[in-house]
């Protein structure tokens, strides 16, 4: 209640009160430290429940994650890696929400390779996560690229949204490209998509 409320410090006492504490306690005070904007604490309460022996689950590894990506250094990236060869370690890394989380962060953190990797070994890739990747490529200036996942997108029938929009005109701005850039303001015209305030 404290964490959702935005009231971390209570959290932080009324977890230090408790007699016991499990994966659930831990996982709540990772991701509240992480929303919060205090990622280095979020990270230091996910070192110490694995110190303890604590196996993280699929929500623990992704609200670290999330704190990696946010805090965008090298120490995080660092973290972020460790993370992800941990779940790779204890196999959860095919679990859809880790899937996307480490995607996610090495997209953010402009490890483009990384998150090809972790893009083309991952066995359920909802659209979500091709927007992450095309957004990664655009974001790193690989404007090419990004636009031509999209395309594969487009062929294997999977529904594009706003966010898949946007990124692909990210795409076209950093190649410079009008003419791919008026196909795709076609496309978003032809979605109902051309009036949201995101595109």
């Amino acid at each position: 209640m404290y964490s959702k409320c935005g009231h971390l410090g209570d959290a932080l006492r009324a977890f230090d009160e408790m007699p016991e504490r499990n994966l659930v306690s831990w996982t709540l005070m990772v991701a509240a430290a992480v929303q919060d904007g205090e990622f280095e604490l979020g990270l230091e309460i996910y070192s110490e429940l694995v110190a303890i022996g604590l196996r993280p689950n699929e929500f623990t590894v992704g609200s670290v994650l999330k704190g990696c990506a946010t805090c965008a250094s090298i120490e995080a990236y660092k973290f972020g890696m460790s993370v992800h060869s941990f779940s790779l370690k204890i196999g959860i890394e095919q679990n859809r929400f880790v899937g996307s989380s480490i995607l996610n962060m090495y997209a953010k953190l402009e490890d483009v390779e990384s998150a090809k990797g972790v893009f083309e070994s991952m066995t359920y890739l909802d659209t979500a996560c091709w927007n992450t990747m095309i957004g990664g490529y655009a974001q790193c200036g690989y404007g090419f690229e990004s636009l031509k996942l999209v395309s594969l997108m487009v062929s294997k029938g999977i529904s594009m949204d706003h966010f898949t929009f946007v990124n692909a005109l990210k795409g076209c701005s950093s190649m410079g490209n009008l003419d791919l850039g008026k196909q795709l303001h076609g496309l978003l015209i032809q979605s109902d998509m051309e009036f949201s305030t995101s595109t």
